[in-house]
């Protein structure tokens, strides 16, 4: 059994009551696939600004399926691995998201969270509607 806490930026939302793990997992699992998606989707049109991109960020993103460390329970949305110009997604991504002194930032990660917030937030008032209907 366990408890939810859903943490953005400075907005934490908790939530507290008896419902199994695979229950959280679930959630968790569902959610990270539609926003995974969008950030897919952002990142072959908002990173392919002036038509350079190759879409390896949008390749490289993967999502570690929600499991238990400790108390927590999380589910995680990774750039991952190497592209083929020897740069690691995961800080390709970053520059892109907050931008440098050469490139303005493109949120695209930003973007896919807000754009999906409704859609999550559903997808675990659902879950957790069936569970204490059962």
């Amino acid at each position: 059994m366990g408890s939810i806490k859903i943490s953005q930026g400075e907005t934490e939302l908790k939530f507290t009551a008896d419902i199994p793990d695979t229950i959280i997992e679930n959630i968790l699992n569902a959610q990270a696939d539609i926003v995974a998606e969008k950030q897919r989707r952002n990142a072959l049109t908002m990173l392919n600004e002036k038509g350079h991109s190759t879409g390896a960020t949008a390749r490289s993103i993967r999502i570690k399926k929600a499991k238990r460390n400790g108390q927590d329970i999380a589910a995680y949305i990774v750039f991952d691995g190497t592209r083929p110009d020897g740069k690691k997604a995961a800080e390709v991504a970053f520059i892109n998201e907050y931008g440098s002194s050469r490139n303005s930032a493109r949120r695209f990660i930003a973007q896919a969270i807000d754009s999906t917030e409704a859609e999550c937030n559903k997808i675990a008032e659902d879950a957790i509607n069936e569970f204490n209907n059962q």
